[in-house]
């Protein structure tokens, strides 16, 4: 099974249907789309080395989907600050809160502990038995808040790799972005350098047509030309044939 990592929120994406690493990254994309809602388009899926998933390529090809290396998911809709406000409370209004772990045992914790304090006074029997039975529960409360700790950690250490991802690919593309400027400058200017030369072929255009008008028209040219002459031949024949047929003496 494919693991994809929203680091949008800090959640794992789960699809109902079964993508095999030879499928190609366009059917996850469809899936994603069908079991959250979000556009093709608007979805950013990234390795974590920062590269970039082409919809067209297969997914095993990228190394990723893994527990340990997960596709890196970005919901473009999901990047508006609009879309997680803090309100007046101080609390997130953000729908996709998930990866926000809240504890809702502290004031039972905290009756628990009033509870030990009270048999603490007299130590009986039933004040023992009554000690064991909130450890148990404080253990437990402990227990559970320890689980939730470990998922924030993983979840937020894997928010991190994510953006570091999306940085990476950031400077791929800046890379890229830097090298075919470098390519549109060499070609302006080389064209820059020939300009001068293309004037003076375009100006002495005219005297090269009135050249071609002195020669005399072969009558091999106005038949069609045998079909054992290779491509090259016969371009340059109807090459001929227009220019003479265009600028002959009779016009």
């Amino acid at each position: 099974m494919l693991r994809m990592f929203l680091v949008n929120n800090g959640t794992f994406l789960q699809v109902d249907e079964d993508i095999a690493p030879t499928a190609r990254v366009g059917v996850l994309r469809g899936a994603l789309t069908r079991a959250y809602g979000e556009a093709e388009e608007n979805q950013v899926l990234l390795t974590e080395k920062g590269r970039q998933m082409d919809g067209g390529q297969v997914i095993g090809t990228y190394s990723a989907g893994t527990e340990q290396r997960p596709i890196y998911v970005f919901f473009r809709s999901h990047l508006s600050p609009r879309d997680c406000q803090q309100n007046t409370s101080g609390e997130g209004d953000c729908p996709n809160d998930a990866w926000i772990v809240k504890w809702d045992g502290r004031e039972h914790a905290s009756r628990l502990l009033t509870e030990v304090e009270a048999v603490n006074v007299k130590p009986t029997s039933n004040s023992f038995q009554k000690q064991m039975s909130l450890a148990k529960q404080l253990g437990e409360k402990a227990a559970e808040l320890r689980e939730r700790v470990r998922v924030l950690a993983q979840q937020q250490a894997l928010q991190w790799q994510g953006i570091r991802a999306a940085m990476l690919n950031c400077q791929t593309i800046f890379s890229q972005y830097q090298k075919h400027q470098h390519l549109f400058c060499q070609a302006l200017e080389a064209f820059r350098d020939l300009l001068p030369q293309y004037n003076t072929l375009l100006q002495s255009f005219p005297e090269t047509l009135a050249l071609l008008r002195q020669i005399p028209f072969p009558p091999s040219l106005s038949s069609p030309p045998p079909s054992s002459l290779t491509s090259e031949v016969l371009n340059c024949l109807l090459l001929f044939r227009l220019l003479f047929s265009l600028y002959s003496p009779s016009t």
